[in-house]
């Protein structure tokens, strides 16, 4: 037993320095896409925050609470009485106790046989007042109906929300997946707002699923605002986000799938229509394209004001890049970029992107935004370019004026061979040989201590 053990450790000293070994020659230079994650399957709106709070979740609470502030305080007792029940469901969180009390409710207004000891257990409970002070009503008894069962849907939405987020569909894209300053959705409401914006269109956020941005959820926000044949918002995330721009359109609408996870698609002709779905395809138009020419852009920037200048009301990521670099070409004609034409970032292999730029009368600036770094080979017409730092880490290649058409291509290809790898390399082989000794030192010996036997 004590020669086995002996070999036991030699054998795991063996190992040690295998271990050792394969730990020191792994390339720390191991190869990394330098790409943003495609939006095939697009994040979800609740994983993004906003004040701390998931946005989903965050923009419920402002639909659902349209009107809350005007019925408190109108003159009209009878309307601020309404707005005070409201107030008072909101002690309802989970879907169970807000069902007992309107169970105990309706028992009690319908003058059931139950209604005394339906009285009792409503007199403490939140709203119980307002119950047991108006049972002749028909009025308020309709009043308490549809606001106990408004507050339900916003409990049910939350829920879902929460399931939803647990059951993500495999392969979605989280933020952190983005390169979003940690500043973002931080602030006063309203700047808050605007940071997260940015940051989406900085980052080419164009799509995402969302239930507060769902036909179901913004009727609320259509009977809010007006008329349900033309509102003034179509989609919620409009009214509470983007009121002004408006830039968050229905693409296609879903249902939770039947076993609870991942989504049944009910794609519809007209998707803002009044249905039941629960979750929506949003697209942001506000975000930055993978690849866009710009006429316009700005040099020279201290990375440390990058992105407060990024950031900035009065900046505009449509119409100017900015770039840390310093002596490149002026803008020709830095008021054309809202004319130049739309290009696609093609991707004819894993590791090739390319882009053909038309011909143009002016130097132009080629923003890659679908990239985050500089590590690809790029030509342009077969001819070796440089690749420039723009914006939030985006590569950008500066084009001249041409009357042909141009092929831009950016190639990803395995690094170079550093100093570091050259050195794990040699201990590599370093290891191979001890790992030689000591297993012929081991041998050795046992046969030794077999020979002394």
């Amino acid at each position: 037993m004590e020669t086995s053990g002996k070999h036991s450790w030699r054998r795991a000293g063996v190992g040690a320095v295998l271990l050792a070994c394969l730990v020191l020659v792994t390339p720390g230079w191991a190869q990394q896409t330098g790409e943003r994650p495609e939006i095939s399957d697009p994040p979800l709106l609740e994983d993004f925050k906003l004040r701390g709070q998931g946005v989903d979740s965050w923009v419920l609470d402002h639909v659902f609470a349209f009107g809350d502030a005007e019925l408190l305080a109108a003159p009209d007792p009878r309307i601020r009485f309404v707005g005070a029940f409201r107030k008072q469901l909101k002690s309802y969180v989970t879907p169970e106790q807000l069902q007992k009390f309107m169970e105990l409710a309706a028992q009690y207004m319908t003058w059931s046989a139950d209604a005394n000891e339906a009285a009792e257990a409503l007199n403490p409970m939140p709203g119980g007042q307002f119950v047991l002070t108006n049972r002749s009503n028909t009025a308020m008894v309709e009043l308490f109906q549809r606001e106990s069962q408004k507050r339900m849907m916003q409990i049910d939405s939350y829920t879902l929300v929460k399931n939803f987020q647990h059951d993500r569909p495999a392969g979605s894209v989280k933020p952190e997946d983005l390169a979003l300053p940690a500043s973002v959705g931080l602030g006063g409401e309203k700047e808050a707002i605007r940071r997260l914006l940015r940051g989406w269109e900085l980052n080419g956020v164009q799509y995402f699923l969302s239930h507060a941005g769902s036909p179901l959820v913004s009727q609320h926000v259509w009977t809010y605002f007006g008329g349900r044949f033309r509102p003034t918002y179509r989609n919620s995330l409009n009214a509470i986000l983007d009121p002004v721009k408006r830039r968050f359109h229905t693409v296609s609408v879903f249902t939770p799938g039947v076993d609870g996870v991942g989504l049944n698609p009910l794609v519809t002709e007209y998707p803002d229509s009044e249905t039941n779905s629960a979750i929506a395809m949003i697209e942001f138009t506000g975000a930055l394209s993978p690849a866009k020419l710009f006429s316009d852009w700005r040099q020279d920037i201290n990375e440390t004001e990058l992105e407060k200048i990024l950031y900035r009301p009065g900046f505009n990521p449509h119409a100017t890049v900015l770039l840390t670099a310093a002596n490149l070409p002026v803008p020709e004609q830095p008021a054309k970029t809202i004319n130049l034409p739309a290009v696609e970032m093609l991707s004819p292999d894993p590791v090739t992107r390319s882009v053909v730029v038309p011909p143009l009368p002016h130097n132009t600036l080629l923003l890659i935004n679908s990239l985050r770094d500089l590590e690809w080979v790029t030509t342009v017409n077969g001819q070796p370019a440089a690749l420039l730092l723009a914006n939030d880490r985006a590569p950008a290649v500066m084009l001249p004026a041409s009357d042909t058409e141009r092929t831009v291509v950016l190639k990803r290809e395995p690094p170079k061979r550093t100093a570091f790898a050259m050195i794990a390399v040699a201990i590599g082989v370093l290891c191979v040989f001890a790992i030689v000794i000591i297993r012929r030192r081991n041998e050795a010996i046992l046969q030794a201590e077999l020979d002394g036997r």
